[in-house]
């Protein structure tokens, strides 16, 4: 759809947006026709018609379809060669069911805009079949969900995606996760967390470790050195999730607010880390990653005497904290 193209690029490989209405009641073979193996519509196999339906976002009704039978495919199976129909906004799944391109991006639309499972999207475009007078009823929420995994393995979904060391594909790719907790009235016997290990759980021996280190700081005295610096550079040492942290010890604080001020990675103890230990770091990142260095150098070298906290540096320190850590 419109709303998911990110310039022309998306707009040469994807071509212009069809959307014909009303819909034909016979769909003719056209110069894209393909059976389900790959092969292309002979011309020397006759022309015929098949039943399909056809499932637009509001209603679904009975039509025709042009098919011919395929060659390579086994006589036994009648698999047919049948018509693109993108031209239409519309997408061919089975030669038995056709599916519009707005219905499909409808879901891709809620989807996108908030978490909608398939049984819940199916559930509520029925109703609005139910409220048009539709000549059928949905897709059950299988069938649905066959057909939208089927239409988004023929689109071309790109990202502008690029490591200036491994390139568009990179060998090894750090995903993060999200930790969701259910109330503990929900709990039965076998409700368990993903991370729980049984007597059934596979067994994957063929895993190994990365030989080459996985952070983006692989040097382990830069990156502690970098930490420490940041940690200077925060409002009294810590994150702001870290300030809002209710399970706190206060009386362990009191203790190390009176006890004695200790160095701590080689960084003489101040309310500012010293210029050398910055450009130290500086120079390291350098050799890493330019613009993180830049961004190192401008956010954590402290700001005139007197001047306010910017929420702006504060939430910079905080996303280098994350990027070095350990």
């Amino acid at each position: 759809p419109p709303w998911a193209r990110t310039g022309p690029d998306d707009d040469e490989i994807a071509g212009e947006y069809a959307h014909a209405r009303p819909l034909p009641r016979l769909l003719l073979l056209d110069d894209g026709a393909r059976c389900r193996c790959g092969a292309k519509a002979g011309a020397e196999a006759p022309l015929e018609e098949t039943d399909c339906t056809i499932y637009d976002y509001d209603r679904a009704f009975r039509a025709r379809i042009q098919v011919r039978r395929c060659t390579e495919c086994p006589r036994k199976s009648r698999m047919a060669a049948g018509p693109d129909l993108g031209s239409l906004g519309l997408f061919n799944l089975n030669n038995n069911t056709v599916l519009s391109h707005a219905l499909l991006n409808k879901y891709d639309t809620q989807l996108s805009a908030g978490e909608t499972p398939f049984n819940a999207f199916c559930t509520a475009v029925d109703r609005e079949y139910e409220m048009y007078s539709s000549e059928l009823p949905f897709l059950h929420a299988d069938r649905f969900c066959t057909a939208w995994f089927s239409f988004m393995a023929v689109q071309e979904c790109r990202d502008g995606y690029t490591c200036n060391a491994c390139g568009t594909v990179p060998e090894v790719v750090l995903v993060d996760g999200v930790t969701v907790g259910y109330p503990k009235r929900k709990k039965t016997r076998s409700l368990k967390p993903p991370t729980h290990v049984c007597k059934a759980s596979p067994v994957r021996r063929d895993v190994r470790p990365a030989k080459t280190p996985l952070q983006l700081v692989a040097d382990a005295a830069l990156r502690r050195k970098a930490i420490a610096v940041i940690r200077w550079a925060l409002p009294n040492g810590r994150t702001a999730v870290e300030e809002q942290d209710m399970t706190v010890d206060h009386d362990l604080e009191d203790a190390e607010e009176n006890a004695p001020v200790r160095k701590s990675k080689g960084l003489k103890a101040s309310k500012t880390a010293p210029p050398h230990a910055i450009e130290e770091v500086v120079k390291g990142l350098r050799a890493i990653n330019s613009d993180l260095a830049a961004a190192f150098a401008d956010f954590v070298t402290p700001p005139e005497t007197g001047a306010p906290v910017c929420t702006a540096r504060r939430l910079w320190l905080e996303l280098l904290l994350q990027v070095r850590a350990r």
